[in-house]
């Protein structure tokens, strides 16, 4: 069994007062010290509330593709590097890949606000889906959107432009990029910039994600095959056809 507690040994012989005295201080508890542990009760700590957000995935985002034909689309956007005008508390380009849509790209400083777009080989865009939320941004949601597409980063053009307006989008909008709005013919581009000039009453912007679609590879080889019946001439008789064809 374990001896007596200084205390004990205190209350039971009060000459030991005049030894525990001449021993050294830090070896022990002082009396005073001993009586003010008894006295009061030893509180657990509570732990912190913190707030956990749900994080809400960019998931099924094709569904909101014209046509319903997801096989035509490659998502290309992470074949790119992404750069933007200005960045407001470390929301920058990455917020808007990161398929999180409780996080987004916050634009700092004067209009008009820049993204940039810059492939490692010349690609052909059919167009881009972006996430906005009205409900939540309010005035920092984008109602017009230039997209300038160019084989030179440093240079845009007016002329292979596309113009963008909006009125309170909310959720997923898809941005056609097609030349002359057929489909079978997309815009091939080394580099894109968004140009986000007009905000719903509101100087700085926010996007929650982006994404940038290619035209895949079947699709491209079904639109050639299209285009080249369409450009065939027809003929009645069908051995003239076949020659035509071998020729």
């Amino acid at each position: 069994m374990p001896g007596p507690s200084i205390l004990e040994r205190l209350l039971n012989d009060p000459e030991q007062e005049d030894e525990l005295n001449e021993a050294d201080e830090d070896s022990f508890l002082s009396l005073s010290m001993v009586t003010d542990v008894g006295q009061h009760k030893i509180v657990p700590m509570e732990e912190e509330e913190v707030e956990v957000k749900p994080i809400v995935v960019a998931r099924q985002w094709q569904r909101f593709l014209p046509d319903g034909r997801i096989d035509d689309y490659v998502d290309v956007t992470m074949n790119a590097n992404w750069a933007v005008s200005s960045v407001r508390e470390q929301r920058g380009a990455a917020s808007l890949l990161n398929d999180d849509l409780s996080d987004y790209w916050e634009s700092e400083g004067h209009r008009p606000h820049f993204l940039y777009c810059e492939f490692a080989e010349i690609t052909d865009v059919i167009g881009f889906l972006i996430y906005f939320d009205h409900k939540e941004d309010d005035s920092f949601t984008p109602r017009k959107i230039i997209c300038q597409m160019s084989y030179d980063i440093n240079y845009f053009s007016k002329g292979n432009s596309f113009v963008f307006n909006y009125s309170q989008p909310q959720g997923w909008i898809y941005n056609s990029l097609h030349k002359h709005g057929r489909f079978t013919t997309p815009t091939s581009c080394w580099a894109i910039r968004f140009v986000i000039s007009d905000m719903h009453d509101g100087r700085n912007t926010r996007i929650r994600c982006i994404k940038v679609l290619a035209q895949s590879a079947s699709a491209k080889r079904r639109f050639e095959k299209m285009e080249n019946k369409e450009n065939s001439p027809l003929f009645a008789h069908s051995t003239i056809e076949t020659y035509m064809t071998l020729r």
